[in-house]
């Protein structure tokens, strides 16, 4: 240390001392005069400690949004073209030991029949259920033991084959996707189960209300004709034969257009012998592509379509119009634009309204769907059945505004591209990801910028751009509406309105078509020579029977035994007492479920067997299930016989595919009830029983039959509906038992 820094510090205190010491020297007296108060001095801030203090504001600022730029391809892209037709594409990725196959084939339910939608979708399905020279079983151990993920997908335009696993694979997976391209053998048994899951699916849309709102709007906006337009259903799944998969395979599973994208860590000096080793021999030409009548604008104004399900305490709907193809130049502004309107969650225009300050809905989305032909614009949500007139009135105000006079600003405007070109990229994770967008490029005859420049021509847009976008594409005076909800809720709200409607029961056919044709069929004429015919049968039916006497005898039938609906098996009790009370009660361990009509009411519970009515949960069923019922109880044999010949009924006899020889089957039209045919076997006995509702054909297959006090009575049957059979197998049967009226209540 220093000894001028010693001496300072003992110098620093003597100064202090020696000022305190020495005060100043007191002025001379004089007049006083008064003190002015002290200024205020700023005490100054002190330093913070945090750098970000006062600063807060900069730490919720995002960065400027950068400019878009082109999507980089991977390098040493491979391109190639066999003789036959099929395009090959190679994108290197070194990154992980991994490869992906894809086969996409331009084909997909665009080009299925019309009696047969569905087609498409069930052969991809079918593709892996078995091969020449292996069962589905093989191929499913197979793929297993090696780690590999093989599958196939039929869209609306474009079938994908694809297989994913290790890069050793690579050979396997060529392998594979070669067998179920070339040589599937669609194998009966497992028709059986694709069928199955097919209808499944179906009624899974069918329960689904918003799904519901949306198949009709596609039938009310494309129509019967179009492929976008036309349904699919139980009846055309049921039509599809083996016969049908093998000339729709061979028809349109062809090399020719069709691309194989391969991605991932493979030797590129290998890659093509490997192709041609496994697709070199795979031959056909392309089929010339299905003439499509672009879909048009519905009429001016708004047309609704009210389908009527009672029990809904909302309503779902859909409504829009035509919108534009996929190569529209138009296409990027379209999506910027209804990113502003109704595509862009929480910050959508539509979700503002129509939510956070309408109250009327949790949620709303618009959208614009693009195909290579054509496309549509689509507003879907739901509210509460009184709501639904004041939240489409809500939609369309702000459509009109949106074209009018609210184009999306350029705060709109610039967080719809950050949003949309920001996270393109983020699709492009993998070579896999740039092989799949390629090949669907091309083998729709897209050029490559159509991928990697699209981040550019959103990035390009401006105000103006997407303003005129929303003039020439949003139509809020042309207006297809589709709303499944209460009818009789709804009904007057929109007279009140003045919005004119058409109203369906949620159990008619989607299809405009077959809605008029089953309608047509239920009023032809039945000449009385047919009639004559067709009761003749019934007669003879009813006498085997039993005999009118004893089943017009029968004021009560009790069934009891087993039953197996789905995965659930359990004890089933059946009390029907015509015409109007019935009760089913199916238990499974303690628990149990039930079903009751009594009169005008229905409703259906569930809780422990035996419990008293306070312990088990009740619910009301709507006047369609109440309906549902009656024509249930009205078809139960030994019941129906008589009724199939009362007054009011018609008959005819009819041609059902399949009947064993002797055997004959007999339509009835029933006053107010669908459409019934029964299948009777040579001996006259009830064999079978054809329905139609909701969810398409309904056939009950019976057989084991025997008297009960001289009535003749099936003790077994199985039901098919939806795809998903059950059985019932009955252990006693009783007529006219001693049961208390209670048990209706």
């Amino acid at each position: 240390m220093s000894a001028s820094f010693t001496l300072a510090r003992l110098a620093a205190p003597l100064v202090v001392l020696a000022l305190a010491a020495c005060p100043p020297a007191r002025p001379k007296a004089g007049p006083i005069k008064p003190v002015a108060p002290p200024k205020k001095v700023d005490k100054a801030k002190p330093k913070p400690q945090d750098p970000w203090a006062g600063r807060e504001g900069e730490l919720y600022k995002s960065p400027p949004v950068a400019k878009p730029s082109p999507l980089a391809l991977p390098e040493n892209i491979m391109r190639g073209k066999l003789r036959s037709g099929l395009h090959l594409l190679g994108v290197p990725d070194k990154s992980l030991p991994v490869i992906s196959v894809q086969l996409v084939i331009r084909s997909g339910s665009i080009d299925d029949p019309k009696e047969k939608i569905g087609l498409a979708d069930f052969v991809s399905s079918m593709l892996r259920q078995g091969v020449r020279g292996m069962s589905a079983d093989a191929i499913s151990k197979k793929i297993d033991a090696a780690a590999v993920h093989l599958g196939a997908g039929s869209g609306y335009e474009i079938t994908t084959i694809s297989c994913r696993g290790r890069a050793k694979q690579l050979a396997m997976c060529l392998d594979m996707v070669s067998r179920l391209v070339r040589s599937p053998t669609f194998p009966k048994k497992e028709m059986k189960l694709i069928r199955q899951r097919l209808k499944g699916s179906i009624k899974s849309s069918l329960d689904n209300p918003g799904a519901l709102a949306s198949l009709h709007f596609h039938n009310v906006l494309y129509g019967d004709e179009h492929p976008a337009g036309q349904p699919m259903t139980m009846d055309t799944v049921d039509a599809i034969t083996r016969k049908d998969l093998v000339a729709f395979h061979r028809q349109h599973y062809v090399p020719d257009g069709a691309v194989l994208a391969i991605s991932g860590d493979y030797d590129a000096k290998k890659l093509e012998r490997s192709v041609k080793r496994y697709f070199g021999r795979w031959r056909g030409k392309a089929p010339k592509r299905r003439a499509i009548q672009p879909v048009s604008d519905p009429p001016a104004g708004i047309k609704v379509l009210l389908v009527d399900k009672p029990d809904l305490t909302q309503s779902y709907f859909s409504l829009g119009h035509a919108g534009i193809k996929l190569d529209h130049p138009d296409r990027e502004a379209v999506m910027t634009m209804n990113y502003t309107l109704g595509g862009g969650g929480f910050s959508s225009r539509l979700m503002q309204i129509v939510r956070s300050k309408g109250g009327k809905t949790y949620g709303i989305r618009s959208g614009f769907s693009f195909h290579s032909d054509d496309g549509h614009f689509e507003v879907k949500s739901f509210t509460r059945n009184a709501e639904i007139v004041a939240t489409l009135k809500l939609v369309q105000q702000e459509l009109s505004a949106l074209v009018k006079d609210k184009p999306p600003t350029k705060a709109e405007l610039e967080a719809a591209q950050g949003k949309i070109a920001g996270g393109y990229g983020i699709g492009f994770a993998t070579g896999a990801d740039f092989a799949a967008a390629l090949a669907r490029a091309q083998i729709r005859g897209l050029p490559v910028s159509y991928v990697t420049d699209f981040g550019v021509r959103i990035g390009k847009l401006n105000t103006s751009d997407v303003a005129s976008a929303a003039r020439k594409h949003v139509r809020p005076t042309r207006l297809a509406v589709v709303i499944v909800g209460r009818g009789a809720v709804v009904a007057p709200l929109l007279e009140k309105a003045g919005l004119p409607f058409k109203r369906l029961p949620y159990t008619a056919p989607i299809s405009a078509a077959e809605r008029a044709a089953r309608a047509a069929a239920a009023k032809a004429p039945i000449t009385a020579k047919q009639m004559a015919a067709a009761r003749k049968v019934l007669e003879a039916a009813l006498k085997a029977a039993g005999g009118r006497k004893r089943i017009a005898a029968i004021k009560m039938l009790r069934q009891q035994g087993s039953a197996k609906m789905g995965p659930m098996s359990g004890s089933y009790l059946a009390v029907l007492a015509p015409p109007d009370r019935f009760k089913i009660a199916f238990s499974q361990g303690p628990m149990q479920m039930q079903l009751v009509m009594h009169g005008k009411r229905a409703f259906a519970a569930f809780g422990k067997a035996g419990a008293p009515a306070s312990a088990v949960q009740r619910r009301p069923l709507p006047p369609d299930k109440l309906s549902e019922l009656r024509s249930e109880l009205w078809r139960k044999p030994p019941f129906v016989f008589i009724n199939a010949l009362a007054k009011g009924a018609r008959q005819r006899v009819v041609k059902v595919a399949g009947l064993a020889k002797g055997s004959v089957a007999v339509e009835i039209f029933p006053p107010g009830l669908a459409p019934t045919t029964l299948v009777l076997d040579g001996k006259r006995r009830l064999v079978a029983l054809h329905t139609r509702g909701v969810r398409g054909k309904r056939v009950i297959v019976y057989a084991k039959h025997k008297r009960v006090r001289g009535v003749m009575l099936p003790h077994s049957l199985v039901v098919s509906s939806a795809g998903r059979p059950q059985s019932i197998e009955y252990s006693k049967i009783e007529l006219n038992p001693k049961v208390s009226a209670d048990i209706f209540k």
